[in-house]
């Protein structure tokens, strides 16, 4: 087995940015995505995905707390750390692809129980394009209705709102989450932004062409400028889950 799968964060080496083999195994797996040629290249994964991914996650862990001390990072790659595992779920969907033709690493903040219903920042990547994000996408039940609540209060919808506004200011991001097509029963209309009612989650995106960089060190100080300027979205909702476990 390749030394990634027992490494530590002590024993990962420094990164260098991800090898070419990376893509490679995303754009390769996207024609042959099935357990057999999976297992056949399970040693490619685990040295031209993995390793890398974890030597960026230590590299990042170091440097992201520098926007939020709260923020976690770990290098773990079997669903408790912050690389997302390739396998998708196809118990209830036989039509679904087993294997995910994306990367997607996550540093989250907060104490819910799961990861993904604590704000946190993402980097997705596949060989066209690469996504950073900085959100929660869909809320738990309880924080959907705190959410609803929270922004029922003109003030604090206003606040929510000029964040976002900033964000929209700084760059090429999108803010997503609305879902609803009308304004939840029992809430009006009226206020600076009664649109935020309409959320299901909330994140922003900034998507670009795949960059040159993620093949260098400079990949940890891009994901950085790009997450610094959607760190208003991501406090918001960290104060918001955290007044509302």
């Amino acid at each position: 087995m390749a030394k990634a799968a027992a490494a530590k964060a002590d024993e990962i080496a420094p990164f260098t940015g991800f090898p070419k083999q990376t893509i490679r195994f995303y754009r390769d797996i996207a024609k042959h995505n099935e357990r057999e040629w999976f297992e056949a290249h399970r040693d490619d994964y685990m040295n031209h995905v993995i390793a890398p991914a974890q030597s960026f996650i230590v590299e990042m862990g170091k440097q992201i707390t520098k926007l939020s001390p709260g923020l976690q990072a770990s290098p773990d790659y079997n669903g408790k750390g912050s690389f997302k595992k390739i396998f998708t779920d196809v118990r209830y969907n036989k039509d679904r692809n087993p294997y995910k033709t994306w990367m997607d690493i996550m540093f989250w903040e907060g104490s819910r129980k799961s990861k993904k219903d604590n704000s946190a920042f993402y980097l997705r990547m596949n060989p066209e394009k690469l996504w950073l994000v900085a959100g929660i996408k869909g809320f738990d039940n309880t924080l959907q209705k705190a959410w609803r609540m929270e922004m029922a209060d003109p003030a604090q919808q206003k606040a929510a709102w000029q964040a976002l506004s900033k964000i929209e200011k700084a760059g090429d991001y999108q803010i997503l989450g609305e879902t609803f097509k009308q304004t939840p029963r029992g809430f009006s209309d009226e206020g600076p932004a009664p649109q935020l009612l309409k959320h299901s989650g909330l994140y922003a995106v900034h998507e670009e062409k795949l960059p040159p960089l993620v093949y260098s060190k400079e990949l940890v100080a891009h994901c950085l400028k790009h997450f610094k300027a959607m760190l208003p979205l991501h406090k918001l909702m960290v104060d918001i889950a955290e007044r509302n476990k």
